[in-house]
């Protein structure tokens, strides 16, 4: 649904995009990690989780660029 919901979108200029909100469920545990992180780096959870969903997305592309 939520790939549908992408591809019905109109195309726009990058620069023209802004951040989008998602919910997930996690652990209790990978929580509390995060919070800990987070807070040993100084940015807010949100900031720390999109950091790394990004960073995990990029290895990802290298990844399968190389395969």
């Amino acid at each position: 649904m939520a790939l549908q919901n992408l591809q019905n979108e109109q195309p726009q200029r990058v620069m023209a995009r802004h951040p989008v909100r998602i919910s997930v469920t996690i652990s209790h545990g990978l929580y509390q990690e995060l919070l800990r992180r987070s807070d040993h780096e100084g940015r807010s959870l949100s900031n720390l989780s999109a950091f790394l969903l990004e960073g995990a997305v990029d290895e990802i592309n290298r990844s399968s660029e190389g395969a």
